[in-house]
């Protein structure tokens, strides 16, 4: 397979969290063929590279691949291609109304692959509920992504700290927002994050205090999964180490592993 171009600014993204997907297709004697659907810009770019990368000598799994631009009305055709390939295993690497949308086509169109792979930015509980309603019904109990931090869909931190504190904080600034939609999680896991940085970088914060608190950076996080620290380096600025790899099953993610460190604990 042709590898795509990509600019030294993704370079760590590539050696981090996206090579997962492709090691897990090299490892998995049951996935067979891999077809890909993937946003034509660097986003999606970054992702497809990262598979291959991953995959390393089992990147010849991957047998189909299709684009599509961020102005499309929909991703049909593309899907219709890549069921055309015989693919058992299917990986969506776009943004949620086209992950939405390809899950859809594939089910109406009689496309069962039995392993699905989603990035986690559409890998959510309120993104694979609206896909079932949608049509793609019981598909998306094939459905896996990874995880960094807690999933506040799942009953399995109801009684965790860091979950009352992320619903506290909901309740006081936005009661009208779904409280278990991993997007408003991490938002307020990313506000806590900053705030974090700032107190480090001392009671008068300048851009400089703050990338060198950012770049010697070893603290926890309340809202991501337990051991999963805040952690950088001169080296290795990617301040999250380690996902772990969830499926959708019964209207929520359980988890498959524990956490996993595609690019290593080192710094």
């Amino acid at each position: 397979m042709e590898e795509v171009p990509l600019d030294d600014r993704l370079a760590a993204r590539l050696r981090g969290r996206i090579i997962i997907y492709g090691q897990q297709i090299k490892q998995k004697s049951s996935i067979q063929k891999v077809a890909v659907l993937y946003q034509n810009d660097d986003y999606g770019k970054d992702y497809l590279y990262g598979l291959v990368t991953g995959a390393g000598s089992a990147k010849s799994k991957i047998v189909a691949k299709e684009s599509y631009e961020v102005t499309a009305s929909d991703v049909g055709s593309q899907v219709l291609k890549l069921k055309a390939s015989g693919a058992d295993t299917f990986v969506i690497f776009g943004t949620p109304k086209f992950t939405i949308g390809a899950l859809v086509v594939a089910k109406l169109r009689g496309w069962n692959p039995s392993t699905i792979y989603v990035n986690s930015v559409s890998g959510t509980n309120a993104f694979m509920i609206a896909a079932q309603k949608g049509g793609a019904g019981s598909l998306v109990n094939n459905v896996i992504t990874v995880q960094y931090a807690k999933d506040p869909a799942s009953p399995d931190w109801t009684n965790d700290a860091g979950m009352k504190l992320y619903k506290s904080v909901m309740a006081k600034y936005d009661p009208s927002a779904t409280v278990t939609d991993g997007l408003n999680l991490y938002g307020v896991a990313v506000a806590h994050a900053f705030v974090q940085l700032l107190q480090k970088a001392g009671p008068n914060p300048t851009r400089d205090g703050i990338m060198k608190a950012f770049r010697h950076w070893n603290q926890a996080n309340p809202f991501l999964l337990p051991g999963n620290l805040q952690q950088t380096g001169p080296k290795n600025q990617y301040p999250v180490r380690g996902d772990r790899l969830v499926q959708f099953q019964d209207g929520q993610f359980k988890a498959v592993t524990g956490l996993l460190y595609p690019r290593g604990k080192g710094l």
